[in-house]
């Protein structure tokens, strides 16, 4: 995780961070607290249904639809995947125990990448190296600004699940 990092703040009562790859997108995460229902998890795990809200439909991405749609219903019987549960661009793509460089020390991080099909690299941001390896030109650059507002997307979701599951029995 040693991207270089663009900011890093709080919101929702959570530690975000957006960090900057090589090949010119950003990556939002989003630190779990331990004692969360979702700390621990692989963003493919099944958060059992005694941790999730079944008010709440499955979010209008396509990625958990199509992950939804191609689980066998044996597999999520006792749950409902991380990754289907969030709303966030492209879909969770990072869980997992990481220092993320910033002084803080080892956490675990929900994130996500801006690195997906229609998403180009800022070449602001893209490492001499990189430059032209990726022609993704005509997709959508994700600003800084763009990113920080996904990542407290994420942010609002792990805390409204946090509060959730301190309300269940």
């Amino acid at each position: 995780m040693n991207a270089p990092i663009e900011k890093v703040w709080e919101a929702h009562g959570l530690k975000c961070i957006v960090k900057a790859t090589d090949m010119g997108h950003r990556c939002g995460y989003v630190m779990v607290p331990k004692g969360h229902p979702w700390h621990g998890l692989n963003y493919s795990d099944c958060v059992p249904l005694a941790k999730v809200d079944m008010e709440r439909p499955i979010g209008s991405a396509i990625m958990p639809v199509v992950i939804r749609a191609m689980t066998p219903d044996s597999e999520t019987a006792g749950g409902e995947r991380l990754d289907v549960l969030v709303e966030v661009h492209g879909g969770l793509t990072y869980s997992g125990e990481t220092d993320m460089d910033d002084g803080s020390g080892k956490g675990w991080w929900l994130g996500f990448d801006c690195a997906h099909c229609y998403d180009s690299p800022d070449a602001a941001i893209m490492s001499p190296g990189f430059n032209g390896m990726l022609d993704r030109s005509g997709g959508h650059v994700w600003l800084l600004h763009e990113v920080i507002g996904e990542t407290e997307n994420l942010a609002r979701q792990v805390a409204q699940r946090r509060g959730a599951h301190e309300a269940t029995p």
